[in-house]
């Protein structure tokens, strides 16, 4: 699927990490729907991973009814993604990804 978009985060200038506790750094597939929300999909530390799975999860959704506007490859915490795991189709323009 040729319509996934890498997004790096911005430079960071919070707490400096160690990549072993729940600030560490990773990529996930985020996929923004007709209505202007959005919701994550699958955090890994490894981009080639997020990428295959965007992949996937595009082909998934070409068959349906309702397909994502756009499947991004994000990289975002693993803190906030826990945090965002927990809001289904979020509209917050702080999220990562967002390209308002």
């Amino acid at each position: 699927m040729s319509n996934v978009i890498v997004v790096p985060a911005p430079p960071a200038t919070a707490l400096p990490h160690d990549d072993s506790g729940p600030h560490d750094s990773g990529w996930c597939v985020r996929l923004e729907w007709p209505d202007g929300s959005h919701s994550m999909a699958g955090w890994s530390r490894a981009q080639a991973k997020a990428l295959r799975r965007a992949e996937k999860m595009g082909q998934f959704w070409a068959a349906g009814p309702t397909r994502p506007r756009r499947i991004m490859v994000v990289q975002i915490s693993r803190h906030d993604w826990r945090l965002h795991a927990r809001r289904d189709f979020c509209r917050a323009p702080d999220c990562p990804g967002h390209v308002g």
